[in-house]
C-alpha cells in the first residue's frame, strides 16, 4: 500500500434513519430515529486532478448502502451498530483510510430533555 501523506475527509451529516434499536421491551418494538454523523478519511488526490467518480468515493452509493442496513438491522446497543457500520464504510472503498462515526439517539434522554450519542473511530 503507499504511504499517503496527504488525505481529504468527507463528512456526511444529519443521516436521519428509523430503525428497531434498544434494551427495553418498547425499543425492540418501536422503531426510533437516529442522527447518524460519518466522517471518512481518504486519498483524494487523483479524482482532484481527473475529476473523475472513480479516483473517489461513491458517497451516494454509499449513504444509500448505509441506510438500507441500518433500516434493516436490529442492534440492542449503538456501540454493536456504530462497529458493524464501520466494517461496511471501511470495505466500500480501498481509498478510505479510516472513519469516524457518531449515532444520535434523540428520544433515549428525552424525559431529562437530553439525548444520547456515541462515538467511535476504525482505521482500515
Amino acid at each position: 500500500m503507499k504511504e499517503i501523506n496527504n488525505y481529504s475527509i468527507i463528512k456526511i451529516e444529519d443521516l436521519k434513519i428509523v430503525t428497531i434499536i434498544g434494551l427495553l421491551e418498547r425499543e425492540k418494538t418501536t422503531p426510533q430515529k437516529l442522527i447518524i454523523n460519518l466522517e471518512i478519511r481518504l486519498d483524494a488526490d487523483k479524482a482532484a486532478i481527473s475529476d473523475d467518480i472513480n479516483d473517489t468515493i461513491d458517497y451516494f452509493t454509499l449513504t444509500k448502502s448505509l441506510k438500507e442496513f441500518i433500516e434493516n438491522s436490529r442492534f440492542e446497543l449503538l456501540e454493536k451498530l456504530a462497529d458493524q457500520t464501520l466494517k461496511i464504510i471501511n470495505q466500500f472503498s480501498d481509498k478510505i483510510i479510516d472513519s469516524t462515526i457518531e449515532i444520535k439517539k434523540p428520544e433515549a434522554l428525552k424525559e431529562f430533555g437530553a439525548m444520547v450519542s456515541f462515538k467511535t473511530s476504525s482505521k482500515k
